[in-house]
């Protein structure tokens, strides 16, 4: 697994700021049949990143993940690849850098089995 940050100003053009952040192999995703989801990163940390929420399959290139978890967010997320081994979406939102300039972050996130 892995999360990748693109961020571009306002007209769409790349700032080319982004990263990769890879994951330990115990970070994982998972999605179940009943519609909820939870991730783990960093499972041998006490401190490590939790949460859970809902998601649902909006179309075949969007789902809407709803975190019910500490930072409660409902977001909407376009699906690039969904195969028996790959999983890639990714969400967009407005942010701010350096306390002055608007930028937009894409936010990717690449899931393997």
């Amino acid at each position: 697994m892995s999360v990748t940050t693109v961020f571009y100003d306002i007209t769409g053009k790349n700032l080319n700021l982004g990263n990769i952040y890879p994951t330990p192999p115990s970070s994982y995703y998972h999605f179940n049949a009943d519609g909820t989801w939870g991730y783990t990163f960093f499972a041998n940390n006490p401190d490590s990143l939790q949460n859970q929420g809902f998601f649902k399959q909006t179309s075949d290139t969007s789902l809407t993940l709803s975190d019910t978890g500490r930072y409660a967010y409902t977001e909407l997320c376009r699906i690039d690849t969904l195969s028996a081994h790959l999983f890639v979406f990714r969400h967009k939102r407005n942010v701010v850098i350096n306390g002055v300039t608007p930028a937009i972050e894409d936010y990717i996130l690449r899931l393997t089995r």
